[in-house]
């Protein structure tokens, strides 16, 4: 029986050096340069109350995402908050 092997990137047992090195290199140039970019919070969720600020009853969209990202992914979102955010808490 064969077991699987786990990937360098995912092993905790690895260095920390060896495991950034593994991920690295089976990244293409386009995943690589979608981690430099950053995405406004507001065009991921479906119920925004402000522009900043997701409603009480908002959620993420996964499908907004996927209009918006592809399948590469992105480096952050930015501007996403809850709704206490706006009283400070």
């Amino acid at each position: 029986m064969v077991k699987n092997k786990i990937s360098v990137y995912k092993d905790k047992l690895q260095p920390l050096e060896k495991r950034i090195a593994d991920l690295v290199s089976r990244m293409t140039l386009e995943k690589k340069a979608r981690q430099l970019d950053m995405f406004m919070g507001s065009g991921i969720v479906d119920k925004m109350r402000t522009m900043t600020a997701i409603s009480p009853d908002g959620k993420f969209a996964p499908e907004k995402a996927k209009e918006l990202w592809g399948d590469v992914g992105v480096g952050s979102v930015h501007d996403l908050y809850p709704v206490s955010a706006e009283n400070g808490r």
